[in-house]
């Protein structure tokens, strides 16, 4: 495969000077997504009938949350540097960034949202019930391989959003400060990562899940990924997630060497559905395996691929196929270019806000190398990197 490349950006310096040069070197995009994704949220089915006001309070109610615990400190900073440096209203950045969570609260009665906020929101939704930007939000699909007498030790995602994402993806190489270690991860223009792999070998992914349990409180999930990539270990990883929720339900998938927690996490309780060293597989797309869990997704709406998705990778690393592979480009042909084994990759569509694959990473851990991808994998536009 040919490799045609895509934007990255390295980054150096204090949470602040990181978050002024993201901003100022990215800011036609950054300002780009934030129409978009803004916007999106004010006409997409979720939020609609909310309003725009709604929207507003969720979004700065979430800066409130950076800005007033003190171990936060760090997000709140970066996040201070990218509005100066990208120029765009705070309140419209937040809601970007923490777009799924928004997106969630419109599963939540108006009324119980003004009591989590504490206090009354003027209402200006609409109740057209006309074709959204939402219909369909696609998904994500993440894996977990290891077959120690193949020396197979692999991990990987995929990374669905809206079409119109696709030109904001962006790399992010980011020098560790005082002995944390060096991070890159795959993102959007104006997002801390989205999921990632460090210099200690720690990778965290990440599946979005509809959900009715929401916390206006809990910390917006993109700061909850980029300090968990900070973090030295896997088990201090999984400590920092179980000790900070996020604000709706997201798949966890921490992967170090021959070993992965994952973790389904809503924003008022955890439960870890895999824990396990050395050999065997885990996969996870946009449902919630936990029974418990799956109580709190809307009836009616979870992603239109999630369990074709899930039974493809089911039937594929089921089979044990993976074990027999002696190299990550091997594996990325089996499960992310033959779409009717793995159902991970989905192309542009059609309708200008439809789900696609913006991107994903493919990262083999034993030889620490890993892929960066934008778009479908099978359009060639990737970084390779070692770590």
């Amino acid at each position: 495969m040919t490799a045609v490349s895509f934007p990255s950006i390295h980054l150096t310096g204090s949470p602040r000077d990181m978050g002024r040069a993201y901003g100022e070197t990215l800011r036609a995009g950054i300002q780009g997504i934030v129409d978009i994704r803004y916007h999106a949220l004010l006409v997409g089915d979720f939020l609609k009938a909310h309003g725009e006001p709604m929207v507003r309070a969720l979004a700065e109610r979430q800066i409130l949350v950076l800005e007033r615990n003190e171990a936060y400190r760090d997000a709140h900073e970066l996040f201070l540097g990218i509005v100066e440096g990208a120029d765009v209203p705070p309140h419209q950045l937040m809601a970007m960034q923490n777009y799924t969570d928004l997106r969630d609260a419109g599963f939540v009665a108006y009324e119980d949202l003004e009591r989590m906020l504490g206090r009354s929101v003027p209402r200006q939704g609409s109740t057209d019930s006309s074709a959204s930007a939402d219909r369909d939000a696609g998904g994500c699909s993440a894996w977990r391989v290891c077959h120690s007498a193949g020396e197979v030790d692999l991990a990987g995602q995929t990374w669905d959003m809206h079409a119109t994402a696709l030109d904001y993806v962006v790399l992010l190489h980011i020098r560790g400060e005082g002995g944390l270690p060096d991070r890159h991860a795959l993102t959007i223009m104006g997002c801390p990562p989205l999921c990632g792999v460090t210099s200690a070998g720690l990778m965290v992914m990440i599946n979005n899940v509809f959900s009715k349990q929401v916390n206006v409180d809990g910390l917006p999930w993109p700061y909850l990924v980029d300090t968990m990539l900070k973090q030295p270990t896997l088990e201090a990883a999984r400590a920092y997630l179980q000790g900070h929720l996020p604000m709706s339900t997201h798949n966890y998938m921490l992967v170090g060497r021959q070993r992965v927690f994952n973790i389904e996490a809503t924003g008022s309780e955890w439960v870890e559905t895999h824990n396990i060293a050395g050999d065997g597989e885990v996969f996870h797309t946009n449902h919630c395996l936990n029974p418990g869990l799956a109580e709190t997704m809307p009836s009616g709406r979870k992603s239109g691929t999630t369990y074709a998705r899930f039974s493809a990778l089911e039937g594929y690393l089921g089979e044990g196929r993976y074990q027999g592979i002696v190299s990550q480009a091997q594996f990325a042909e089996d499960v992310l270019l033959d779409g009717g084994r793995a159902c991970v990759n989905v192309p542009r569509p059609e309708a200008l806000h439809g789900p696609m694959t913006c991107g994903g990473l493919d990262v083999d851990l034993k030889r620490r190398e890993a892929r960066f991808f934008r778009g479908p994998y099978g359009d060639g536009v990737y970084q390779d990197l070692t770590f």
